[in-house]
Formats: structure tokens, C-alpha cells, sequence
């Protein structure tokens, strides 16, 4: 859509009238400027048959998202997170890119070349770097069952200071980490083993140590029956004092 030419007036009838008053308008002078008023008229309506219906609302399409004053740009799509894997992003699309907010206002193909941070095809929104959550506001009704997985969170992020009591139950765990319902004694298939499976781990790493212990203090004592009384000796696979 071009921009319709403005009028100029070149021919001045009120100096020809008063110069010739008795003689009629010069008619080639007038239709010269009709036709001029014309052109600019004509332009005119056939700009606004673009933006306008016939029952004189706006013509649909007519206005897009660059059309829009900035404090008038709330419609966005939720968020997702930025891919430079070939992803179409569409104006009012937003995307997380770190722990910044971007609303896309041209359409473009993303590429590794055009981060969110750097191409001017993202409008800055927020920087969430510094928001903080406080103590005791994320809770176990805040998350759906098994929906956050160990893939989300960093090694060592999470620790008991950080979760209220009771916060974390077994059915806000993932498959690799919720204990099943009614665990055997033997079962240690999860992180947490039970108590049963915890004892039982202890009796027989303190029986493999006693037992490792004796086997190589009777390898030490001597095979004969020792000169000197009172000592301990190997009597043929018993323990013996000469």
C-alpha cells in the first residue's frame, strides 16, 4: 500500500475572476485541477478499502502485531524453552533462553546463529536471574506426581535444609527414586533401602570383617608346639597355649 499523493492547487482562479470578471472560468484550468483532486481522492479511497469492510469496520488481517503500541502487547503464547534446532517461532511466541524472557516479534527459522539475546527478532521481556523463592513456598501440592525428574535437577542442588517436612512424599517421586509400596526386607531396588535390608547389610559386613580377622590370625600362629610356656600355637587346626 502506497501513500496517497497530496493535492496542490497550481491554477489561481480568484486572480484570473479578478482579472477577468466578466469572462467565464478557464475550463481546461478546472478540469486540470478536478483531475488532480481526483487522483488524490482516488488513492485515497482505494488505501482505505485495505484496512476497511464494507459495513465500515476494520478488514480483517488489517492490523498486526507491529501495528501495536507496546503497552497494549499483552496477548502471548505460553512459554517454552529456546531451540536453535530449526524451530518456525511466530510473533507473540515467548521463550525462556537461560533464566531470560523473550517474545518473538518477527516470524524467522531459529538457528544457533540468532540467539534470542542477540537477534532483533526477539523483544526482551525479563531477567529472572535474581528472583528468589522463598523458604517454605514450594511445597508438595506444587508439583504433580513425578514431575520432576532427576534430569531436571543439578547433583547435590537439593538438600534437607531446602524441604519442609513432609514436603516430599514418595508419590512426588520419580520411578527412580519412590519406594514401592510394601518394600521387602531384602529389597535395596531404590536409593532408600529399607531397614530390614540396612541391618542385614551391616550384620554381614561385620561378620566378613571378624571372620577375615580371625582367619589371618590363626595363619600367624606357629604349627609346633612352641619351648616357652603359655604361648598360643596352630595344635593341628586348633588353638592350643603350650
Amino acid at each position: 500500500m502506497t501513500t496517497a499523493p497530496n493535492y496542490t492547487r497550481v491554477y489561481n482562479f480568484t486572480n484570473y475572476q479578478s482579472a477577468n470578471p466578466a469572462s467565464p472560468l478557464p475550463g481546461n484550468e478546472v478540469d486540470a485541477e478536478l483531475n488532480a483532486v481526483k487522483a488524490t481522492t482516488d488513492a485515497v479511497n482505494a488505501n482505505l478499502q485495505l484496512i476497511q469492510r464494507s459495513d465500515g469496520q476494520i478488514a480483517n488481517a488489517a492490523v498486526g502485531y507491529n501495528q501495536l503500541q507496546p503497552a497494549i502487547l499483552t496477548g502471548i503464547n505460553p512459554p517454552t524453552q529456546w531451540s536453535a534446532s530449526n524451530v518456525t517461532y511466530e510473533p507473540g511466541n515467548t521463550v525462556f533462553y537461560g533464566t531470560q524472557f523473550y517474545v518473538c516479534n518477527t516470524e524467522h527459522t531459529s538457528s544457533i546463529l540468532r540467539p534470542p539475546s542477540t537477534y532483533a527478532a526477539w523483544t526482551f521481556l525479563a531477567d529472572f536471574t535474581n528472583v528468589v523463592v522463598q523458604p517454605g513456598t514450594v511445597v508438595a501440592a506444587s508439583f504433580a506426581p513425578s514431575a520432576v525428574d532427576t534430569a531436571a535437577i543439578a547433583d547435590g542442588a537439593v538438600t534437607a535444609p531446602k524441604l519442609a517436612a513432609g514436603a516430599v512424599t514418595s508419590t512426588a517421586l520419580g520411578a527412580d527414586l519412590a519406594l514401592p509400596a510394601s518394600p521387602a526386607a531384602s529389597d535395596n531396588s531404590t536409593l532408600v533401602a529399607t531397614t530390614a535390608f540396612t541391618q542385614a547389610a551391616i550384620a554381614a559386613a561385620v561378620s566378613t570383617a571378624v571372620t577375615a580377622g580371625l582367619t589371618a590370625f590363626f595363619a600367624g600362629l606357629p604349627t609346633s608346639l612352641p619351648a616357652t610356656a603359655g604361648v598360643v600355637w596352630n595344635n593341628g587346626g586348633a588353638v592350643s597355649i603350650s
